[in-house]
């Protein structure tokens, strides 16, 4: 019984630290992703209509690597403290040993990856192929998503201006449409309807189709301006460029990089999988080198642990740059490093074992007999 209450109480505690830390980190993230979506408006890459989307599909990119610095944070903030007010040695003294935090811990990690593993195997890829997409369309295609209320909208070529006074449900209102005087058309001429949209065709046209309206067509500073009165009115605006839509690697799910052989799809492949061993790994990491130095203080303790961590991902960021520049293989690397950090892991959790002093000690007779003789 006692040993389920203080099980419950490391678990919840943990949490708790975690997802303060998670959702501190991800305000900043979200801030800086914010920051750079903006000035790619305001430099004029894509519309402002699209900020709010973009930022919403990059919330799994952000939780994707947010998940495992948020616990291992939360883990090492929260354990450092149970050290610092000497919780863990009253559990000590009360008979619970080391096996029940380590037990906390690996509980809390499941339940970290059981997130991880849904957003990296269903969400992360659709959100990856979602920015693409708008980005790619709204690129391809920016008359149809820049359109907005009370300004004027003129076409890449310059030919065409669009004025929509009110949209609502793609609808436009009280339009003033104008097809400007080019070197190959003789007469400009000025449309102004109730109402109408933008539509796409199969083969990338853009047409605007304008109800109950008049059309003044004629040249500028001249009399002899036709008018017609028409129902329906159809016009086209813009041409779609022949550019594709590339499906990159991170928009391919599991099962797709599974069974693709190339070697960056290998290399995201089982980055996706290093990002789950990772939970695992450096929450094991944790535990032991949480003990705090009264002397030192928290921040000096908790330096070592941070260093272990920023050599991780920075070892595999370099191989995951070092693939897509050059035709490399490097599978074996990559676990070979996750292996040795779970060697790591398990060595610093069993080096202050009464089994493993006893080894010690051994070892340290045995070499001073060696050395002594």
């Amino acid at each position: 019984m006692y040993i389920n209450i203080v099980f419950r109480y490391l678990v919840r505690e943990n949490l708790k630290s975690q997802l303060a830390v998670f959702f501190v980190l991800m305000l900043i993230f979200f801030s800086q992703k914010f920051i750079d979506i903006f000035g790619d408006v305001v430099h004029g890459d894509i519309p402002l209509n699209l900020i709010i989307p973009l930022l919403i599909s990059a919330i799994p990119e952000m939780v994707y690597l947010m998940l495992p610095l948020s616990l291992f944070l939360g883990l090492l903030i929260r354990c450092s403290k149970f050290c610092y007010e000497n919780e863990f040695i009253v559990m000590y003294a009360c008979c619970f040993g080391k096996n029940i935090i380590i037990k906390a811990v690996l509980m809390l990690s499941i339940i970290i990856s059981f997130f991880s593993i849904c957003n990296i195997i269903w969400i992360l890829p659709l959100s990856y192929k979602y920015q693409e997409q708008i980005i790619f369309k709204s690129k391809v295609n920016p008359l149809l998503l820049s359109i907005a209320e009370g300004q004027f909208k003129i076409t890449k070529n310059g030919n065409f201006a669009l004025y929509v006074d009110s949209i609502k449900n793609s609808i436009f209102k009280n339009i003033f449409f104008v097809q400007l005087r080019d070197t190959n058309i003789k007469h400009s001429s000025f449309v102004v309807a109730n109402s109408g949209y933008i539509k796409e065709c199969f083969d990338g046209k853009q047409i605007i189709v304008l109800n109950k309206g008049v059309r003044y067509e004629g040249i500028p500073f001249l009399s002899n301006f036709n008018i017609t009165k028409f129902v329906n009115y159809k016009a086209i605006v813009e041409y779609k460029t022949n550019e594709n839509y590339i499906n990159k690697i991170e928009q391919k799910s599991m099962f797709q990089l599974w069974n693709d052989n190339t070697l960056k799809a290998n290399s995201e492949f089982h980055w996706r999988l290093t990002v789950i061993f990772s939970i695992f790994i450096m929450a094991l990491i944790a535990v032991p080198l949480c003990e705090v130095n009264l002397r030192q203080g928290r921040l000096v303790s908790m330096l070592p642990t941070m260093l272990l961590y920023l050599i991780f991902f920075l070892l595999h960021n370099i191989l995951r740059n070092f693939v897509n520049k050059h035709d490399f293989n490097c599978i074996y690397i990559t676990w070979m490093i996750n292996f040795l950090y779970l060697i790591l892991a398990i060595f610093l959790n069993l080096w202050n074992t009464l089994s493993f002093r006893r080894i010690r000690l051994k070892f340290i007779r045995g070499l001073f007999w060696f050395f002594l003789f």
